[in-house]
């Protein structure tokens, strides 16, 4: 296993671990693919995909209903935790 996989596996259980203490009715679709490093997090015209990638670190890109996309850089770990509680807020 690789540093990435490793990373992403590991930033998929943050993501599920803060989805399980999220209400009930905060179920958005997620799916991870482990081969290309992402994650993505879904919920109607709404997507978060977020991707660890070795020389920019961790990126994520939000799509809204509107099909606008904006990209932004992660900076740590801890910061991902906060990310993955704030986009199920948003998705409440």
């Amino acid at each position: 296993m690789t540093n990435l996989d490793h990373t992403t596996r590991s930033l998929y259980q943050t993501a599920m671990r803060i989805l399980n203490q999220q209400p009930q009715w905060v179920n958005p679709d997620m799916s991870a693919d482990f081969t290309d490093h992402t994650i993505t997090i879904a919920q109607g015209h709404t997507q978060y995909k977020i991707q660890f990638d070795e020389t920019h670190g961790l990126l994520i890109a939000h799509t809204t209903h509107n099909n606008t996309t904006q990209h932004k850089p992660i900076a740590t770990e801890q910061d991902s935790e906060t990310l993955f509680e704030d986009i199920y807020q948003q998705l409440a």
